[in-house]
């Protein structure tokens, strides 16, 4: 996630860890932990449409080297 406060969701904002502060709680877009299931329909719907645009807007999608990473965690 970046790290960086944004806003995706009107009336929210995220924290530099991805996590969503919205008025009917505080949610990870990407885990669903703590998602807001007694939050309206209208918002969850909102939401979802916000955090689809902001992927889509992100860019097109970069090769993913796996063993860079590891080489990058782990040495080698």
């Amino acid at each position: 996630m970046p790290k960086r406060k944004l806003t995706i969701i009107a009336g929210c904002q995220q924290d530099e860890n991805g996590v969503i502060h919205s008025p009917y709680g505080a949610f990870n877009p990407v885990t669903g932990e703590g998602l807001p299931i007694d939050a309206p329909p209208e918002f969850m719907e909102q939401a979802l449409r916000d955090l689809l645009h902001e992927g889509l807007d992100s860019g097109p999608a970069r090769p993913f080297d796996w063993d860079e990473l590891e080489r990058m965690k782990f040495g080698g």
